[in-house]
């Protein structure tokens, strides 16, 4: 019987020779390097990012340079698994959340607890601090060579009926996708469930579950109004997320194409973050031309229930999961950038 990676592993070589799954770059070198690129899904405006990575990447190399994308689900994995095969090379480059991987690397999820950020340039600022001050001197735990940083979009709760205030939440099943949002329905007296973003939409109609914890960009290609139509702000910062490269990928790169890259290291993150960035702006359009009930702010009432619930329980639960290093990595760097936004 196939252990779990080799299993992973095979899927990942039927995808690779499948071939590319959209058209290649119009110039391409005789001597080319093809690399895949592995993204959760196409949806929305931050898959334009690739698009644009995929261009510059052939055109600043002269073609010597080639990416093909393809998405977690055609290469038979979760988003989960991302870091377990990274090594094989068989991903060069790949999109890694930290709500998918902070069971592997905890630390990765100090930026995204319930509660802390409370916008997208917020979230920028504080993912900034930490990719220089703690994930880059942790990358081996990253599976590869981190390279940037990009945002989904603001997260919210999606749900077939209000929710108001913190008793609301007593007895829904809550798909989460991070430990820290289940620790945080748990504690709001509801029942965190996990599963791909595939899944939850068939689940919302046979309720299996009652809501989902997810970004903007859902909403339309989830038709997230036929079975959500509330949408409230939890408090729930702004999803970012990596982009690493397998280190066999780039050992593998000539040093000038690793310099050209390099040299993309910050365009690539801008682009990150603004495509991002217009999810949210694009979907809850979406949303409200649907007649989508959107409760962004929450009333007072659930901002202070929800806060006071970031504070008492969810900061200290982390900490207490990465060690006293890890909680003093965060009183130093993130604490800072939360204090000052909510003195100003």
């Amino acid at each position: 019987m196939l252990n779990k990676r080799t299993f992973l592993n095979s899927a990942l070589a039927a995808a690779v020779l499948a071939g590319s799954f959209l058209a290649p770059a119009p110039v391409v070198a005789q001597d080319a390097i093809t690399w895949k690129a592995v993204t959760l899904h196409r949806n929305g405006e931050s898959y334009k990012k690739w698009l644009w990575f995929q261009e510059e990447a052939a055109k600043r190399t002269d073609g010597r340079l080639q990416v093909e994308i393809l998405t977690f689900p055609e290469v038979g994995l979760t988003g989960t698994d991302v870091l377990r095969v990274m090594e094989s090379g068989l991903i060069s480059i790949a999109e890694v959340s930290t709500g998918y991987v902070s069971g592997d690397f905890p630390l990765i999820e100090g930026t995204d607890l319930p509660g802390m950020v409370g916008s997208i340039d917020q979230s920028r600022e504080v993912y900034d601090a930490w990719f220089d001050k703690v994930v880059l001197p942790n990358s081996d735990a990253m599976g590869g060579k981190v390279f940037s940083t990009f945002v989904w979009g603001s997260i919210y709760l999606f749900t077939a009926e209000p929710i108001t205030t913190a008793a609301d939440f007593k007895g829904l099943k809550i798909r989460v996708f991070a430990p820290a949002q289940a620790r945080m329905v748990e504690e709001l007296g509801g029942e965190p469930i996990s599963m791909p973003i595939s899944e939850v939409y068939s689940a919302l109609q046979r309720g299996v579950i009652d809501g989902m914890i997810t970004g903007a960009d859902q909403i339309k290609p989830m038709s997230a109004w036929e079975v959500t139509p509330n949408i409230t702000d939890i408090g729930i910062a702004p999803l970012g997320a990596y982009i690493v490269i397998s280190q066999k990928a780039w050992d593998g790169l000539p040093e000038d194409i690793q310099q050209i890259l390099t040299d993309m290291q910050d365009e690539f993150t801008d682009v990150g973050w603004s495509t991002g960035t217009e999810n949210t702006k694009i979907g809850l359009e979406i949303g409200r031309e649907h007649g989508m009930s959107i409760s962004i702010p929450a009333s007072p009432e659930l901002q202070d229930e929800m806060r006071a619930v970031a504070v008492s329980d969810i900061a200290p639960w982390w900490k207490e999961r990465v060690g006293a290093e890890g909680a003093a990595k965060f009183d130093e760097i993130i604490l800072p950038i939360v204090e000052k936004a909510a003195a100003e």
